[in-house]
């Protein structure tokens, strides 16, 4: 769908206004997915390694590839958005917590180990960062194994990488505690001795200790 509009440009302090006819790709247009494929060597034969490709999408940034649409780009284009260390940080996360939610055997397990994955990732002194390491350090014995393979079918890339926690930023600075009647505690996760933390529970109650004084509401 083609539009109209003006151009403004100042040349020697005076202004002047363009018409332009046949404007494609406007603002107007919320869905346009557009992908460029730029030859950059000539060969004999196709090869996919002689194009480089550029991608247009409004749902794409460059902080944040979530909303560009997969369908396009991926599943009609056959390509994929090239892995840098805020997204292959990212990549990691999800993945880890995945596989966290999906195979942890009691509840503390999971909290355990979805918060030691906050940490690992938010406080954590080495730049590099991945699954064997994280596996070692935190994993029992019995599981390393299996959540590295798990891993590795997913994003084989995430197993050592330079740490770059950008994009998940928000998601990783806090922990929550989720109850049955809608209560929610939210505490920083932070290495160390934790500010809350789960003295007993049963099907009925559960008993939270914070380590600090009330000071409102």
């Amino acid at each position: 769908e083609l539009h109209e509009g003006f151009t403004s440009t100042v040349k020697d302090n005076v202004a002047t206004i363009g018409y332009l006819t046949n404007l494609f790709l406007t603002p107007e247009q919320k869905l346009y997915k557009v992908a460029f494929f730029s030859e950059k060597t000539r060969m004999s034969t196709l090869n996919k390694n002689a194009y480089e490709v550029f991608l247009f999408d409004n749902n794409l940034t460059s902080k944040d590839d979530s909303g560009a649409a997969a369908y396009f780009y991926k599943a009609f284009l056959g390509l994929s958005i090239s892995a840098d260390s805020s997204r292959l940080t990212r990549s990691f996360y999800e993945i880890t917590e995945d596989y966290i939610n999906a195979t942890s055997s009691s509840l503390e397990e999971r909290i355990d180990l979805s918060s030691a994955l906050r940490i690992y990732i938010k406080a954590g002194q080495s730049e590099i960062i991945g699954t064997n390491d994280f596996a070692e350090n935190y994993m029992s014995v019995e599981k390393r194994d299996d959540y590295i393979m798990f891993c590795e079918e997913k994003d084989p890339v995430i197993s050592s990488f330079k740490k770059d926690d950008t994009l998940i930023k928000n998601r990783i600075k806090n922990s929550t505690f989720k109850f049955s009647n809608e209560v929610k505690i939210i505490y920083p996760s932070i290495d160390g001795n934790t500010p809350c933390e789960i003295i007993e529970r049963d099907d009925k109650y559960t008993t939270v200790k914070i380590n600090g004084y009330l000071i409102g509401n």
